[in-house]
């Protein structure tokens, strides 16, 4: 491997075997084992091996997966729940082996996976971290000449010498996260732990990670979060189905991973149909959008052809500060010359709908194209609602009294929208989960005082 190379993954597969009863489990391993046995006849090892394969379902979790990190790299592991990241750095963490492929790894490797992973949970926190530390390679010495940084960082205070078992997932990932950056690993691998804890405690671990980034530590960073991942990372690995869909540049690997949903949902649309768009409106389009509908038409009375988020400058973005303005911009056709509205409905993490509304709740005439002609809709949106994620769906429904309400076309719900604030920057423009339009003064009471009847 070269000195560049910080992590060199070749052809790595990981294969597990799923079972209907335990017994299956044994007898695949029983199988197996006489298949191995080189003093049968070849003819006896190859129908054992057979009556193996009859036993259990073969699941790949990883096929394939190649790519290689140089040294100070931030790269990020994004992908849908089941893609196989979670596997992927185990097995670069020496936790898992791969089935097929290898992994090279150069220097010390610190692991924040599963939370509480590698802790005893009858010790205390004090002796957890001695313990981990030596596991991680330090010696003793070393570890109690840190502990008082460690501990420090940790923010455990007199929680410190009670049993882990105590402890709240956010104290855990304060101790495993405080005890894995304090070593100064050559090699930091971070598995969606930082969604756990308080603000400011994520944000106190942002800076230690861009700290060690600077210092040349190569990180993998596995999350969600596709305005961390930007914030973090140089370059990302977008895994489907356990395999390696793209590596390279982040946007691009964010671009396709916020697509996938939409893609996977829309194909199985009972209206979609194979089409050609090509030559127009929504070649224009495709640009910006973070949704496109290649290949569909529905048979209803419109469909809808590309969805884009634009920030305050007319450029695509699916994060915003909180008070900045976003703009969605919907390109539809026209199927049957009706008249349509367009709506918007906006949703918080945990699948409450937040926001709906659209031309007809803003009381605008229904648009009206003729069959075949495209039309865009716009809505602009100030984002004062609390810092967080939210999703959204598009949706076309008809104008006329007969039918209002009934929908012709709708996007999946698409996103996630990431609205951030720094709160240690200075006040936020509100507190809570909306900011409602308000007006403010001072005044003497004398002015404020009714007239006398």
């Amino acid at each position: 491997m070269s000195s560049e190379i910080a992590v060199s993954v070749r052809d790595v597969g990981k294969t597990y075997y799923i079972y209907d009863r335990p017994q299956e489990a044994l007898l695949r391993q029983v199988f197996g084992y006489l298949a191995g046995q080189r003093l049968l006849p070849r003819s006896s090892r190859r129908w054992l091996a057979g009556r193996a394969e009859r036993h259990g379902r073969r699941f790949d979790a990883l096929r394939e997966v190649s790519f290689d990190v140089h040294r100070g790299e931030c790269v990020g592991i994004i992908g849908r729940n089941g893609s196989g990241k979670s596997t992927l750095l185990q097995i670069v963490a020496g936790i898992l082996g791969p089935t097929t492929g290898q992994v090279v790894v150069g220097g010390r490797v610190a692991a924040l996976l599963e939370l509480g992973s590698g802790f005893n949970p009858e010790f205390s926190g004090r002796e957890n971290l001695l313990l981990n530390g030596i596991i991680l390679g330090a010696r003793p010495e070393e570890m109690r000449a840190r502990l008082p940084e460690i501990v420090a960082f940790s923010e455990i205070g007199e929680f410190l010498d009670q049993p882990v078992k105590t402890y709240s997932s956010g104290m855990m990932l304060r101790l495993a996260f405080a005890v894995q950056v304090s070593l100064a690993p050559d090699l930091l691998i971070v598995d969606e732990a930082l969604s756990v804890g308080d603000i400011f405690f994520t944000q106190k671990c942002i800076r230690r990670i861009k700290e060690l980034e600077a210092r040349g530590t190569t990180i993998l960073f596995v999350s969600h979060d596709m305005a961390l991942v930007r914030d973090l990372c140089q370059r990302a690995v977008y895994l489907r189905g356990g395999r390696v869909a793209y590596f390279g540049a982040k946007d691009r690997a964010i671009a396709l991973y916020l697509q996938s949903g939409a893609e996977a949902a829309a194909a199985h649309r009972p209206n979609a149909a194979s089409v050609p768009v090509s030559g127009s409106p929504a070649d224009r389009f495709r640009g910006q959008a973070c949704w496109v509908a290649d290949g569909r038409i529905g048979e209803g009375d419109a469909r809808l052809v590309t969805v884009a988020v634009l920030d305050g400058d007319g450029q695509a973005a699916l994060d915003a500060t909180m008070g900045d303005p976003l703009t969605i911009r919907v390109l539809f056709q026209s199927l049957s010359g009706r008249p349509i509205h367009v709506a918007l409905a906006l949703k918080n993490r945990y699948d409450q709908v937040i926001f709906s509304g659209g031309s007809y709740t803003h009381r605008l005439p229904p648009a009206a194209f003729a069959a075949g002609e495209y039309g865009c809709f716009e809505m602009k949106l100030d984002c004062m609602i609390e810092a967080g994620q939210y999703t959204f769906l598009v949706a076309l429904t008809l104008a006329s009294d007969a039918h209002r309400g009934v929908r012709t076309d709708e996007t999946p719900w698409l996103g996630p929208i990431s609205v951030k604030w720094n709160y240690d920057a200075g006040p936020a423009p509100f507190y809570g989960l909306f900011g409602l339009p308000t007006a403010v003064r001072f005044r003497r009471p004398e002015e404020a005082m009714p007239e006398p009847p």
